[in-house]
């Protein structure tokens, strides 16, 4: 019988699913932050150029310190390369937010840039300063996606490994014990067993000589199957509870 596994499969297991689990709030926190970091932003009142990709693009419009929506609307101008007329600006369906208070953005109005390139924008308040800037690049969703698919990737590869481990390390302890030994190993003596020395043979003998029934081996001393002690006594039609090293 082979020998029985150690639990240290367990703790493997363990730790390959607390290191996906990591890993993935790491990704989705950097993706969090590399999406807020690479919007382009413009203060207002005033003029900037962005670097935009090509599709739909949203303005977001970060409030005074006190973190509290603009009551004014603010303008925002967004025109392409040649400074031709102005793009088409709508204001945003539904509501977005992140952050609070300092550093805080509102989804406010959407736009489509016809391809990559730098694109001059100019901004204003509506007669008073509503806003300290607005921030301006594509949806958060789209933005974000990629590092949210890894996130998951890490989080459920890794967690799906780390169970395998533990379940095969769990099927493994359980069908190795010794109390678990192969019908042949636990049942009649094998050759393999040997014979052990003629002395002492058996409870109250002196030799090993004792006749066997019909179709088992000779009584006497074997190695022990269930691996409790080196040698069990075999009465020549069970095992005993005699011992032996």
């Amino acid at each position: 019988m082979r020998p029985r596994p150690s639990g240290l499969g367990y703790f493997l297991g363990g730790v390959v699913i607390l290191v996906s689990v990591c890993a993935a709030i790491v990704l989705f926190v950097l993706g969090w932050r590399s999406t807020l970091e690479g919007l382009a932003r413009v203060p207002v009142p005033g003029q900037g150029i962005v670097e935009l990709d090509e599709g739909e693009q949203v303005i977001y419009v970060e409030p005074n310190a006190g973190g509290a929506p603009p009551q004014v609307p603010v303008r925002v101008l967004v025109f392409p390369e040649s400074f031709g007329a102005p793009l088409q600006v709508y204001a945003y369906e539904g509501s977005f937010s992140y952050g609070e208070g300092e550093g805080s953005g509102y989804a406010y109005a959407t736009f489509e840039t016809p391809g990559a390139g730098r694109y001059p924008v100019e901004t204003a308040s509506g007669g008073q300063q509503s806003a300290d800037s607005v921030a301006i690049g594509p949806s958060f969703g789209r933005a974000f996606l990629p590092w949210l698919f890894g996130g998951l990737a890490a989080l459920f590869g890794g967690g799906l490994i780390g169970l395998t481990v533990i379940i095969v390390t769990a099927i493994l302890r359980y069908t190795r014990r010794p109390d678990r030994a192969r019908p042949a190993e636990a049942g009649t003596p094998t050759a393999q067993g040997g014979y052990a020395p003629a002395s002492p043979a058996g409870p109250g003998r002196a030799d090993a000589a004792e006749p066997a029934l019909a179709g088992g081996p000779p009584a006497g001393w074997y190695v022990d199957p269930s691996g409790a002690a080196s040698r069990r006594y075999w009465d020549g039609s069970r095992w005993t509870e005699h011992t032996s090293g």
